[in-house]
């Protein structure tokens, strides 16, 4: 059997290949517009339909939300025109017939008391409230106590009429804003039967709306309502139905699906929030995407008629082409075997002769290239070997000031944290000298707080200080901005400073807090040109660090401080109310035996609590001489300041205290001093209760007269009955001669 790969295609003409090219390349390109063509479109109309659906529901939700707004209005505005829970009975029943006569859509409404007691009603269905109704008027009393601004139940079914029905509350408020009584009307839903019921949905379609547990509310077919008919499982109201609450996503956009009447539908929703309804739109798929239909047959035609009249058109072209482009081939080929002075025939088409004129500019430029190649290798290796040494300088600067970050952040100190600084900056960045300002209080001086160098320590010893506005430094501190001397000889704002005499090139950087300058970073160095734009921009970010720095030990210093003297008046206060209470008769402490325990009737002497070195601290005694027991001395400890003491003696005279015990009772000392302090601040907290009680009964009894005279002898009778004083004169403050 002859093998097929082993024979060879056979070859076609450059016409036929030009054609059949031209031809497929205009099939693709007609077949990609076309379809990206009819994609837009339908994708536009898709948005469209998608606006026209979710634009429709919207206005019906408007509508059915206005309904119910309407109706909270009335009752709003009834009740703000009169103050119907103080009016009579009559007024009361005028005021209800009224709002029943002016909205057709209540059935019954009634007017409640604060306690929820039924004050008057009136009602179109009967003599007395429906047994339903009455339900609804507890819940709405209940639900509105409880600082709710309005009422607003579940959709229920009326037992006799089977109309669907709502109950509306809202409560009756006085001018301070205290709830004085509550209005509940019942609302008849048939009135939305009819609003959705008018709304057009293009031809064939249709809204309806539902509740938070997808029972249908209001529909066209009315039947479908009062069966209950529950539509949760339609389309995507199941994610409304689990959280009628959540945010509708418009962009979701409208979803295909089988509607309510069993059809393949576009649908949308919209969810009421305050009602906690939604309104669904639906409209039958075929009528939805008709237009996308006629677009498609058009579109598809209109393909053939271009395709057939492409083809004729690529082949008349590629035999009119294909000349020029045998020539252009024959001299590609003679270029690649090694002829660049080739040159091809600037004939044919103006696109080819363009081509042939492009080829031939091509191939000097290639000769150029070939040319200057080895040229542009040495300068480009140059290149990328200066931008490596200034990537590698930059990363080991940005690596310097890492590690300057980290240690200084470390210091808060600010006397330690200013010269670690400046010798951190100077060890890392080879400066010759590193000297850091900061300004007075009244921003008019820079004064030198730090420096690495020798000269920098002589200046810092006769406190050198620089005018705010005079030198490099000076206009720093001024203006805020950076600045580099790249030759300090030639600037005018550098003063020749004896103790620098090395000094060549200077740069001066702010460092500013919020916006504010606080200081200058001075950096000098021995060589003339020694500063970049770079270096300013590197060394900016470590001013900015070393800002924050200085700062933090600011703010360290002043909260130590202020902990200091807050921990101070603290334990004065303890000092003082331990030393009141210490003063006041009553037992002085407790002692304990195996036999038994009693309070302590006179004070007992602690040597350790009068040395010095010894106070505060647990102290242990073995057994010594002769009647020297063995005890732990445990003074009782509350923040530094000694309340009292425990002395634990032991019956055994060789006993050894383990660590274990002296554990346990320093334990038991500090828990102490804190029950101690608390049964302090209970009794001081019981006797300004008792206090302002006793004030508080005087004052009410004092305020339940109206006659002066009484006022007074009362207060007497009370401080004397409660001070347990035999006389107690009030005596009135004479005037003078002038009336005063």
């Amino acid at each position: 059997m002859k093998n097929r790969a082993s024979t060879p295609r056979p070859s076609r003409s450059l016409t036929t290949i030009l054609a059949l090219s031209f031809l497929g390349l205009s099939a693709l390109v007609l077949i990609l517009s076309t379809a990206t063509q009819l994609a837009l479109t339908a994708q536009a109309q898709q948005r469209e339909l998608e606006e026209r659906q979710l634009l429709i529901a919207e206005n019906a939700g408007a509508s059915v939300s206005d309904f119910i707004e309407k109706k909270f209005s009335a009752l709003t505005i009834a009740t703000s025109l009169s103050a119907p829970v103080e009016a009579s009975a009559s007024e009361q029943a005028s005021l209800l017939d009224g709002l029943l006569g002016l909205e057709p859509a209540f059935r019954q409404i009634a007017l409640l008391d604060r306690q929820g007691q039924l004050l008057e009603s009136t009602s179109r269905v009967a003599i007395t409230l429906s047994s339903q109704f009455e339900g609804q008027i507890k819940q709405g009393a209940a639900a509105l106590s409880q600082s709710s601004d309005r009422y607003l139940s579940e959709v229920y079914v009326d037992e006799d009429t089977i109309e669907p029905l709502i109950a509306l509350a809202i409560p009756i408020k006085t001018t301070s804003g205290s709830i004085e009584g509550f209005l509940v009307a019942e609302v008849n839903l048939k009135f939305i039967w009819d609003l959705v019921g008018s709304l057009r949905v293009g031809d064939t379609g249709y809204a309806y709306v539902a509740d938070s547990h997808g029972d249908l509310i209001a529909y066209r077919d009315t039947s479908a309502v009062l069966q209950g008919l529950n539509v949760s499982n339609i389309g995507n109201l199941s994610e409304f139905v689990k959280d009628p609450a959540a945010t509708f996503n418009r962009t979701a956009g409208i979803q295909q699906y089988d509607g309510l009447n069993g059809q393949t539908v576009v649908g949308a929703y919209i969810p009421l929030p305050s009602l906690q309804w939604a309104v669904v739109i639906e409209l039958p798929w075929r009528e939805a995407y008709q237009d996308v239909f006629a677009l498609g047959i058009r579109s598809l035609a209109l393909f053939l008629v271009i395709a057939i009249l492409a083809g004729l058109f690529g082949y008349f072209s590629a035999r009119r082409a294909s000349a020029p482009l045998i020539d252009l081939s024959r001299v590609a080929t003679e270029i690649a075997n090694g002829n660049l002075h080739a040159q091809a025939k600037e004939t044919g088409a103006t696109e080819l002769a363009q081509l042939a004129s492009s080829f031939n500019h091509m191939t000097a430029q290639l000769r150029d290239s070939i040319a200057n190649l080895e040229q542009r290798v040495v300068d480009r290796t140059n290149a990328l070997a200066a931008s490596h040494l200034e990537s590698e300088k930059r990363a080991k600067d940005l690596l310097a000031i890492s590690e300057v970050s980290r240690i200084i952040n470390i210091e808060k100190n600010i006397d330690i944290l200013l010269p670690l600084i400046t010798r951190l900056v100077s060890e890392k960045f080879g400066f010759y000298h590193v000297g850091i300002f900061l300004l007075d209080d009244a921003k008019q001086t820079a004064i030198l707080q730090a420096a690495n160098s020798e000269g920098g320590q002589r200046m810092l010893l006769r406190g050198h200080a620089l005018t705010v506005g005079h030198g490099i430094v000076g206009n720093v501190a001024l203006e805020g901005k950076s600045r580099i001397a790249l030759d300090v000889g030639a600037d005018a704002s550098f003063f020749n400073n004896p103790d620098l005499p090395s000094t060549r090139s200077e740069m001066a950087l702010p460092m500013k807090i919020r916006e504010q300058v606080i200081g200058v970073l001075d950096v000098q160095s021995q060589n003339r040109g020694e500063f970049t734009e770079d270096d300013l921009n590197i060394l900016g970010i470590l001013a900015s660090q070393v800002s924050v720095a200085i700062e933090n030990a600011r703010l360290f210093a002043k909260t130590e401080q202020a902990l200091a003297e807050v921990q101070g008046l603290y334990n004065q206060y303890l000092q003082k109310e331990w030393k009141n209470l210490r003063a006041r008769p009553g037992d002085l402490g407790y002692k304990q035996t195996p036999t038994g325990g009693a309070p302590l009737k006179t004070p007992l002497e602690f040597p350790e609590l009068q040395t010095p070195t010894s106070a505060g601290k647990l102290q242990v005694r073995e057994a010594g001489g002769a009647g020297e027991e063995p005890s732990i001395f445990a003074p009782i400890n509350l923040r530094g300041q000694i309340i009292g003491a425990m002395n634990i003696k032991s019956a055994e005279k060789n006993r050894k205290w383990s660590q274990d015990e002296i554990n346990l009772i320093q334990a038991v000392t500090d828990r102490l001093a804190v029950a101690l302090e608390n049964a302090r601040l209970f009794e001081e907290t019981t006797r300004r209760a008792e206090r302002e009680r006793l004030v508080s009964d005087i004052t009410g009894k004092i305020r339940s007269v109206n006659d002066p005279q009484t006022m007074i002898q009362m207060a007497a009778d009370e401080l004397r009955a409660i001070l347990g004083a035999n006389r107690v004169q009030v005596i009135p403050k004479s005037s003078d001669d002038n009336g005063q």
